[in-house]
């Protein structure tokens, strides 16, 4: 991308723009006059509204020659530390005509009479996935080669910090009781907003049958739903497992 191999990408064909994230577009020396201003706030991230700081647009290549492909990508920046360089969702899935396979960390794309293909590290794959679970993050170091390189590349040096043992929540929740005079039956909401809180509080009160609080409570399915006299029930057989 500009001259650069990127590392660190996370493919999400659930968002609905390309995120580059501004420490990278510093080290890249992309300079801010190339901005242009945008309206339209992100959500998603951490649980709270993102207000990027524009849009860019930049060449993308996908693949190695002879199976390379080149687009004009645009790419919202944001302010943020991120375990990523940058987001590719699906306005570039869609432009290249790309298909991703999580299960063999492949993304494959048309081009021509030919198959572009791009294989994943499953290694850093997990470890940026770590550091994003990370409830803090340390600021990231870019290594920026010369530009003279023709095989430039960005990626981020290990971070160090403990994992957290329980993931917590953003927000102070709230407890409320659900039924009257039963004060084990209760359960937790979001305390933000308390015009919210209330709507939520009544409303889990009213359908409070769908809770289950002991085994009792678990009334199952009607026989008559799932038995079917055509086919009689038939016993499994009994399997030995080795040692």
């Amino acid at each position: 991308m500009a001259n650069y191999v990127i590392q660190h990408i996370f493919v999400d064909s659930g968002s609905s723009m390309d995120v580059l994230f501004y420490k990278v577009s510093q080290q890249m020396e992309l300079g801010d006059i190339l901005l242009e201003p945008m309206d339209t706030s992100l959500y998603g991230f951490v649980g709270e509204v993102v207000h990027p700081l524009g849009q860019i647009l930049l060449p993308l290549s996908l693949g190695m020659e002879p199976t390379k492909r080149t687009k004009i990508v645009c790419f919202v920046v944001v302010d943020m530390p991120s375990a990523y360089s940058l987001i590719l969702g699906r306005p570039t899935l869609n432009t290249f005509q790309a298909v991703i396979s999580t299960c063999h960390i492949k993304l494959k794309f048309p081009i021509g009479d030919n198959v572009g293909e791009i294989k994943g590290d499953q290694y850093m794959a997990r470890k940026c996935y770590v550091e994003a679970r990370k409830s803090s993050i340390n600021e990231m170091k870019v290594d920026l080669p010369s530009k003279e390189n023709s095989k430039n590349s960005i990626r981020h040096d290990d971070q160090k910090g403990a994992i957290p043992a329980h993931v917590q929540p953003a927000k102070q929740l709230l407890s409320i009781q659900l039924v009257f005079g039963e004060p084990n039956k209760i359960t937790k909401i979001g305390s933000q907003d308390p015009i919210l809180a209330g709507q939520l509080t009544i409303f889990l009160q009213q359908n409070v049958d769908v809770f289950a609080w002991t085994t009792n409570d678990l009334v199952g399915i009607d026989p008559s739903i799932e038995y079917r006299s055509e086919f009689p029930p038939v016993k499994q057989k009994k399997r030995y497992f080795g040692p």
